[in-house]
This record gives C-alpha cells, sequence and structure tokens, in this order.
C-alpha cells in the first residue's frame, strides 16, 4: 500500500478468509467500509481530500493513511 496514496491502495490479505475495512477519518468518522478478499485488494481512494485517514482492517490491526493530490 503505498503510503502516501492520491488514486487508490493495494492492500494484502495473507489470511485465508475475508477481512472486513473501514476507512475512518481523523474524527473517528467512518467513510467507507466493506470486505477484502484473500490475496491483494485495490481500494479506490481518489474521492477523498488529502490529509489523514486511518483503516481499521478486522477487529484489531489499524494502520495510518496519508492521501496527497
Amino acid at each position: 500500500f503505498p503510503n502516501p496514496a492520491n488514486e487508490k491502495v493495494v492492500v494484502t490479505n495473507g489470511s485465508s478468509f475475508p477481512l472486513s475495512y473501514e476507512l475512518i477519518t481523523v474524527s473517528g468518522i467512518v467513510i467507507q467500509s466493506g470486505m477484502i478478499g484473500v490475496g491483494k485488494t485495490s481500494l479506490d481512494i481518489q474521492h477523498l481530500s488529502e490529509g489523514i485517514y486511518f483503516v481499521k482492517f478486522g477487529e484489531k490491526e489499524l494502520r495510518k493513511l496519508i492521501v496527497k493530490k
């Protein structure tokens, strides 16, 4: 997942089952959510404004995402 990114991020799910994700603003608002299949999945982020976001994978993993235009 390129970080910073501007159009899409590629996420690799190394588990043997799909994983939920949430894209969250620094204010804690969930602005996008869905499921990530097994293997590599692209998430479209071109609609996002420049700034810092968080991506929550499942119930445990949280990563910072920087969007630059």
